[in-house]
C-alpha cells in the first residue's frame, strides 16, 4: 500500500514539476523584457516554442521517474521472492536435519545388524513383529518415484523425486504399566533384549535396567515428500496408523536423498554419496544428504534455461516460468543407528 501511495504522489509530481517550472521561466523571462514582475504575472497564454519545451521536460522527467519506480517494483519483488524461498529453505532444512539426527534412538543399544533381515514396506501394517524387523532400517527410501505413486494410500507424489521414511522413538519415556495408551505403539530396550508391543498389553514389558523394569517410548516412523502440486509434506504414524498429511511447506519443486555408506573394514564412504543397493547397506547409513530445490510464489529474476545439477539428475527451469529458483543441500551424520 505504502509502494503505491509514493508512486501515485511521484507522478503527480512528475506531470506538474514541467508546468510550475515553465511557467516560472516564462514570468522571469518576460520580467526582464519589461521590467516588471508583476505585469508579467498578469500576462496570459504560451508561445509555441515554451509549449515544446514544457513537453520536452514533462517527457524528460516522466521517463526517467518511470524507470525508478519499474526498478525499485522489480527490485522489491526480487527481495520478496528471495526471502520466501530462504525462510522456507531454513525451516525444512531444520526440521529434516532435527528428525535424522535422531534417526535409529530407541533408548538404548542391544545387538548388531542383522544381515538376514528385509526391510518392512513403509505402508504395511505396524504390529509387534513388524517393528521388529523394522528396527534396524531407521531410514529408508523410495527413490525417483512414479507419476502415479501414492504415499501410503493418500495424495499423489511428484514424479521423480524422493520419499524419506524415517523410524524413531519419542525421546520422554515412561515406566509401564501405568500411563500407556492403548492405541499407541511402544518400544522397550535393554542390554539383553528388545521388545515392542501397543499400549493395550502393558504385561508384554517386562525387560529389566538396573534392577528396575526398563522404561518404554513410543515408536514413531514418519513420511516426507512432495505431493503432485508441489507442497513438501508428512504423514507421522500416530495411534496405530498413518495421520492425514501435514503441509509444511509451498513451492518445493523437488527432493532427493543420497546416503554415505560404512564400507567392509569400518571406512566410510563419505566422500561419495549414492543409494543403498542391498539390504544390509541401508543398516550401514552414517550419513545423509538431501537436497530441496524451491520456487517463489511470486515473479522474480529471469531464470529461463538455467540448468541444477544434484544427486545425479538435472534441472532445467521452463523457459516461460518467470519464477525465482533456489537449490539447498545439507548433510547430515546418523548418530544413534545402533546396528553400525
Amino acid at each position: 500500500m505504502r509502494l503505491i501511495k509514493t508512486t501515485s504522489i511521484s507522478l503527480a509530481l512528475a506531470v506538474k514539476l514541467p508546468r510550475v517550472i515553465s511557467k516560472w521561466w516564462l514570468i522571469l523571462s518576460r520580467a526582464n523584457r519589461s521590467g516588471s514582475v508583476i505585469s508579467s504575472l498578469k500576462s496570459r497564454g504560451f508561445t509555441m516554442i515554451e509549449l515544446i519545451i514544457s513537453s520536452a521536460l514533462s517527457v524528460i522527467i516522466l521517463a526517467s521517474m518511470t524507470i525508478i519506480l519499474t526498478k525499485t517494483i522489480w527490485i522489491v519483488e526480487e527481495v520478496k521472492a528471495a526471502s520466501e524461498i530462504v525462510e522456507n529453505a531454513q525451516f525444512l532444512t531444520k526440521l529434516i536435519s532435527r528428525e535424522l539426527k535422531l534417526a535409529g534412538f530407541y533408548g538404548g543399544f542391544y545387538k548388531q545388524r542383522n544381515s538376514s533381515l528385509l526391510a518392512p514396506d513403509i505402508c504395511d501394517s505396524v504390529d509387534k513383529k513388524y517393528i521388529q524387523r523394522a528396527v534396524p532400517f531407521s531410514i529408508v527410501t523410495i527413490n525417483n518415484v512414479g507419476k502415479e505413486l501414492r504415499a501410503c494410500g493418500g495424495e499423489l507424489v511428484r514424479a521423480a523425486s524422493d520419499i524419506l521414511l524415517i523410524r524413531r522413538s519419542l525421546v520422554s519415556k515412561q515406566i509401564p504399566p501405568t500411563g500407556l495408551n492403548k492405541e499407541k505403539f511402544y518400544v522397550q530396550v535393554a542390554p539383553d533384549g528388545f521388545e515392542a508391543d501397543r499400549g493395550d498389553k502393558p504385561e508384554a514389558f517386562i525387560l529389566q535396567l538396573n534392577g528396575q523394569t526398563a522404561p518404554v517410548r513410543v515408536w514413531q516412523q514418519t513420511i516426507y515428500y512432495v505431493s503432485k502440486d508441489n507442497v513438501f509434506k508428512r504423514r507421522r504414524f500416530m495411534n496405530g496408523q498413518y495421520s492425514r498429511s501435514e503441509p509444511l511447506a509451498q513451492g518445493v519443486d523437488d527432493f532427493q536423498v543420497e546416503f554415505s555408506v560404512k564400507m567392509p573394514g569400518g571406512c566410510n564412504s563419505s566422500q561419495s554419496f549414492s543409494t543403498p543397493v542391498s539390504q544390509v547397506q541401508h543398516q550401514q547409513i552414517t550419513a545423509v544428504r538431501f537436497y530441496l530445490l524451491l520456487r517463489s510464489s511470486g515473479q522474480g529474476a529471469n531464470q529461463a534455461g538455467k540448468q541444477f545439477r544434484y544427486a545425479d539428475t538435472e534441472k532445467n527451469v521452463a523457459i516461460n516460468d518467470g519464477g525465482h529458483y533456489a537449490l539447498f543441500s545439507a548433510i547430515v551424520p546418523i548418530m544413534n543407528s545402533a546396528l553400525k
